[in-house]
């Protein structure tokens, strides 16, 4: 259905080959924030403005009111998802942050959940192994039983 609500930009340029916006995963949409989306933000001057009106509102406020009323849990996002006491917590820039931060760790998670599961694999062969060398010692021992009856 062409330039219905289903599809995207093209990816190669070519109209033809549109994709659909129900084939766009979240790690892929994790992907383009991390790679276009925040890029756009972290400008070195947008960086240093935030660092002075930072240390500013510290100064000036204490700690931000921001975090004050969104109790600990808001201000131990934002510690945890690197934006440190900037006062992005809730901001569109501090949501694509944190998406960027979980996209991360979901990436953790998968390398560490391959690694496990190679090492499963690898010890359900090895149990294979050693299964088929005790059905052979085992039928060896019956056969020698037998002989000796």
């Amino acid at each position: 259905m062409p330039g219905g609500a289903n599809t995207g930009p093209p990816i190669t340029g070519d109209k033809n080959e549109q994709i659909s916006i129900k084939h766009v995963t979240p790690e892929l949409a994790a992907q383009v924030v991390k790679h276009f989306v925040l890029p756009m933000f972290d400008t070195d001057y947008k960086k240093g403005l935030r660092r002075k009106y930072g240390r500013m509102q510290a100064a000036t406020v204490g700690p931000s009111l921001g975090s004050m009323s969104k109790g600990p849990q808001a201000s131990q996002m934002a510690s945890t998802s690197g934006m440190g006491d900037l006062g992005m917590a809730g901001t569109v820039l501090g949501d694509l942050k944190l998406t960027e931060h979980l996209s991360n760790e979901l990436e953790e998670v998968r390398n560490k959940f391959d690694t496990m599961h190679e090492a499963l694999e690898k010890a359900t062969l090895e149990r294979d192994a050693y299964k088929k060398k005790f059905i052979l010692l085992n039928s060896k021992q019956l056969d020698q039983k037998k002989e000796i009856d």
